[in-house]
C-alpha cells in the first residue's frame, strides 16, 4: 500500500493542478497535504479499537524495567545490520524520487508543470510492480535472500544504467527515453523487491524479542529517516559537483553511488537470520531463558493473568526445537 500511495499521491496533485490551474497552485500544494492526512488520522483511529496480539500480552515489559544493556549485548549486531540498510534504502530512495526531473528534461526540453507530474506518476509507478514481485519471492525464498536478491539486482540496474548512459542518449541525437525509463524503473522496482519490502518484516520479527521490539524497530527507523534527510541534502550537491566536472560524470554518477550502496547493503544483509513464520515465537522463548540466565526476573514480564497461556507457548516451542 506504501508503494501504491507513492503514484496515487503524484496523480492527486496532478487532479489538483488540473482543477485550480497556475493561478491557484497554494490551493493545489494545501489540497494534497490535506488529503494525504487523512489515511493517517484513520488508521490512527482505528489502532485505538485493536486488540493487543497474545505475544504482546505475553511477553511486554509493561510491569518491570527493560534490561536495554542485556538487549543490547544480545541484539546489537542485527539491530546494526538492519539500521545500516534502512539508513541506506532510504538516502536512496527518497532523494531519487526527485530524479524524474531528468526524465522529464530529456523526454520534453519545453515540458509544462502538469507532464513533469504526469511523468512523476509514471516514475512512481515502477514502485508498484516492484512490491508485489517481492511479496510472492519472501515466501518463497524468505525475506533475508529476497532482500539480497532485490539489492544485487538494483545495483546491477544501476550500474548497467550508468555505463550505457550514452547509448540512451547518444550526443548526435535526442536519445532513447523509452529505454532509459524503463531501465530507471526497474531499478526503482528492484528496490521494493528487496529492502522495501523485507526491512520493516525483518525491523519487527528478526532484530530483537516482543518485549522490546517497539524500541528496537523505532531506533532502526529514526536511523533509515536520518538517511532520508542526509540523502535529500546531499543528493543536489553532489550533483552539481559532478555537473562541474563533466555532464556525463552529472548524469550517471549519482546512478554509480545508489548501485554501490545496494552491493554494500547486500554485503551487510549476508549478517541477518531467515527468519521462519514461528521465528518471534522461538525467540521470545529463547530471550527468557537468555534472561534468566542472567539473573533477570522474568516472572514480572506480561500481563497479568498471561503466564498459563505462556507456559503452554513455551512447552509447544521446546517440543518443536527436540523434534
Amino acid at each position: 500500500m506504501l508503494d501504491l500511495a507513492f503514484a496515487i499521491a503524484w496523480f492527486v496533485a496532478l487532479v489538483l493542478y488540473w482543477i485550480f490551474g497556475d493561478a491557484h497552485l497554494r490551493a493545489v500544494w494545501r489540497g494534497v497535504l490535506l488529503l494525504g492526512a487523512i489515511p493517517p488520522l484513520v488508521l490512527l483511529i482505528a489502532r485505538v479499537f485493536m486488540h493487543e496480539p497474545q505475544s504482546y500480552l505475553r511477553n511486554n515489559m509493561r510491569h518491570t524495567r527493560i534490561p536495554y544493556a542485556l538487549i543490547l549485548r544480545r541484539y546489537w549486531a542485527r539491530l546494526l545490520a538492519v539500521s545500516v540498510i534502512w539508513f541506506i534504502y532510504d538516502w536512496i530512495t527518497y532523494p531519487f524520487g526527485m530524479y524524474s526531473d531528468t526524465i522529464v528534461a530529456r523526454a520534453a526540453p519545453n515540458a509544462s508543470f502538469a507532464q513533469t507530474l504526469g511523468w512523476g506518476c509514471l516514475v512512481n509507478a515502477f514502485y508498484v510492480p516492484g512490491t508485489i514481485a517481492g511479496s510472492f519471492l519472501a515466501d518463497w525464498i524468505g525475506p533475508k535472500y529476497c532482500l539480497i536478491t532485490g539489492l544485487v539486482l538494483q545495483a546491477v540496474f544501476g550500474f548497467a544504467l550508468s555505463g550505457a548512459y550514452d547509448r540512451f542518449f547518444p550526443t548526435a541525437s535526442g536519445g532513447n527515453v523509452a529505454g532509459f525509463a524503463v531501465m530507471y524503473g526497474f531499478f526503482l522496482a528492484f528496490g521494493e523487491v528487496g529492502p522495501g519490502n523485507n526491512l520493516g518484516l525483518l525491523a519487527s520479527k528478526a532484530i530483537g524479542p516482543t518485549a522490546a521490539r517497539g524500541q528496537l524497530y523505532g531506533i532502526a527507523a529514526a536511523i533509515g529517516k536520518v538517511g532520508a534527510f542526509i540523502g535529500s541534502y546531499t543528493f543536489p550537491q553532489i550533483q552539481a559537483d559532478m555537473d562541474a566536472r563533466s555532464a556525463y560524470l552529472g548524469h550517471t554518477g549519482l546512478f554509480y553511488i545508489g548501485a554501490a550502496l545496494a552491493g554494500f547493503s547486500a554485503i551487510i544483509a549476508l549478517c541477518l537470520p531467515n527468519i521462519k513464520p514461528d521465528a518471534m515465537a522461538d525467540e521470545d522463548v529463547l530471550f527468557r531463558e537468555y534472561l534468566a540466565a542472567h539473573g533477570f526476573d522474568v516472572s514480572r514480564m506480561g500481563e497479568p493473568g498471561q503466564g498459563e497461556k505462556r507456559g503452554e507457548l513455551e512447552g509447544e516451542a521446546e517440543g518443536e526445537r527436540a523434534q
